[in-house]
């Protein structure tokens, strides 16, 4: 088919368990129709400036543990995307 040599696709994931399984399970059902992704972009992840706090810490570390999976889970470029200071304090503000 001609547009398999045009088309491509990237996931936006967040890094954690669900997000990263359900993508990579859609990798795995597009292979079998010969699509490969061209890239991975992972959102909302913490900077090591914004864990200044024992929760954030702990989310950042549990991040790294999905960035990590990812990485191995998807051979292809890695784009990470930081939170902002804005977008880590609203997210803050939920969780307390």
């Amino acid at each position: 088919m001609w547009y398999r040599i045009r088309s491509t696709f990237a996931f936006v994931i967040y890094p954690e368990s669900t997000p990263v399984l359900e993508a990579y399970r859609a990798v795995e059902k597009l292979r079998t129709a010969g699509f490969e992704p061209a890239l991975t972009v992972v959102n909302f992840v913490i900077p090591p400036d914004q864990a200044d706090i024992p929760f954030v810490r702990a989310r950042q570390a549990m991040q790294a543990a999905y960035l990590r999976d990812i990485q191995a889970r998807f051979p292809v470029p890695v784009i990470e995307i930081p939170c902002s200071r804005t977008q880590s304090d609203a997210w803050m503000s939920w969780n307390r």
